[in-house]
C-alpha cells in the first residue's frame, strides 16, 4: 500500500470513528440525558445523526458518492450553526427578562455553545474539506495549486 494510500486510508478510519462516537453520544445524550422530549430536539438530533451516518457512508464508497458525504456532513453544519444561533437568542432573551439573575443559565448555554460548536461546526467542515482534498488528489487537481507567473508577451 502506498503511502497517499495508507495515509487515506487512517483518514477515512479516524473520520468514521469519529463521526460514530459523535453521533452516538449526540443521540445518548439527547434521549437519555433530557427529561422532556420535544419534537424539534428529537428531529435535529435524528437528522444529525442520519448526516454523519451519510458522512461516513461517503467515505467509504466510491468517488460519485461522496455527494452523500458532503449533503450529510453539511447538514450536521447547519444544525449546529442553527443550534448556536438559538443558544445565542436565547442567551440574549434571558438577560433581557432576568438580567442580572440569569448568569446561571448564561453559564449552562456558554457550556452547551462550547460543546456544539467542536462536534456539529468544526468537526465536519474539516472534514468536508479533508473530503475535498482527496478527490482533488485523486484526480490530480490542481484547483488550489499556486498559479506561475508568466512574462507579458513581446509585443511584435
Amino acid at each position: 500500500m502506498s503511502t497517499s494510500r495508507f495515509a487515506a486510508f487512517r483518514g477515512r478510519s479516524f473520520f468514521t470513528l469519529t463521526n460514530l462516537v459523535v453521533a452516538a453520544l449526540t443521540v445518548m445524550a439527547v434521549f437519555r440525558g433530557l427529561p422532556l422530549r420535544h419534537w424539534l430536539i428529537d428531529g435535529s438530533t435524528i437528522l444529525a445523526a442520519v448526516g454523519f451516518g451519510l458522512g461516513t457512508i461517503g467515505l467509504w464508497v466510491p468517488k460519485r458518492a461522496r455527494k452523500l458525504a458532503s449533503i450529510g456532513l453539511g447538514i450536521v453544519s447547519t444544525l449546529g450553526l442553527l443550534t448556536l444561533v438559538g443558544l445565542v437568542t436565547g442567551l440574549g432573551a434571558l438577560e433581557g427578562i432576568h438580567g442580572p439573575l440569569a448568569a446561571g443559565s448564561r453559564l449552562i448555554l456558554v457550556l452547551v455553545g462550547a460543546m456544539v460548536v467542536p462536534y456539529l461546526v468544526v468537526l465536519p467542515g474539516v472534514e468536508l474539506s479533508w473530503i475535498r482534498a482527496q478527490d482533488d488528489e485523486a484526480d490530480g487537481s490542481t484547483r488550489n495549486a499556486p498559479v506561475a507567473k508568466t512574462a507579458p508577451a513581446e509585443a511584435s
